[in-house]
């Protein structure tokens, strides 16, 4: 099961709908899919560009960077479930 489908069965399942077939996932996540295409081709790239997740890192040295890289990846790694939530909607 793909991880997209993995998502939306925890959150069909939070809803408390009924549980779909793995073919229902995968109908309801292509029709989201079209949407989703149909929506960044309707309202352009600016669309596409408001969906993007930005971390920046700026160092005046190599030692410096790679201590933001570190927490850099610290955060990703403590806020996941929050991107991964704000990436299905």
């Amino acid at each position: 099961m793909s991880k997209a489908m993995k998502k939306f069965e925890k959150l069909m399942s939070k809803s408390g709908a009924k549980k779909l077939s793995e073919d229902e996932i995968k109908a309801k996540l292509k029709v989201l899919n079209d949407i989703t295409q149909l929506a960044t081709q309707g309202l352009g790239s600016s669309l596409a560009e408001g969906m993007k997740k930005r971390l920046t890192v700026a160092a005046n040295d190599t030692e410096g960077l790679k201590k933001g890289l570190d927490k850099a990846k610290e955060y990703v790694d403590e806020h996941e479930e929050e991107i991964e939530d704000s990436e299905d909607e």
